[in-house]
């Protein structure tokens, strides 16, 4: 393959997503589940995700819109050996993930992608450690005394709060 053909096809690629894809949107979202540790996702097991399509009205746009859901396997509770230990850039299962795939061949969303994940890390960002950790802390708090209580039997649910 030529680098002619290459940049042909990145092309292609490009307008593909430009034309049908919210491309901005679907970076900023697949850095923050990076960041919470979500493994189990379109990228990982090719699941917990939705695809809307914005065609319903007079003001669609007509792209498509790439929505996560179902964050058990977060902030360290990774299906995937390791969680937050993982390249970013290499997030997947190394199986075939076209909708993400392709979009990171493309030199200019990969750029962006990369200053998605450097801002939701940086200092002035929601997500810093300190943040989190005292959220996280506060939430642990409000509901270990009912994960814990004797009513409960899924014991399965305190590894979490140690």
């Amino acid at each position: 393959v030529s680098s002619e053909e290459d940049e042909s096809s990145i092309e292609t690629i490009k307008e593909f997503y430009e034309k049908w894809f919210d491309v901005d949107f679907f970076l900023k979202t697949y850095a923050v589940n990076i960041l919470c540790g979500m493994d189990d996702d379109y990228w990982g097991n090719s699941n917990n995700y939705y695809l809307y399509f914005d065609t319903g009205s007079a003001k669609a746009t007509g792209k498509v819109y790439f929505i996560p859901f179902d964050y058990d396997n977060t902030l360290g509770c990774s299906i995937k050996d390791g969680g937050f230990k993982n390249n970013p850039l290499d997030w997947g299962r190394g199986e075939n993930k076209p909708l993400i795939d392709n979009l990171l061949k493309v030199p200019e969303y990969k750029a962006k992608f990369v200053n998605y994940l450097k801002e939701v890390c940086g200092s002035s960002s929601y997500w810093t450690y300190n943040r989190c950790s005292n959220q996280f802390l506060s939430w642990k708090n409000m509901v270990e005394s009912y994960l814990a209580s004797s009513d409960n039997d899924i014991k399965s649910t305190l590894f979490f709060l140690k």
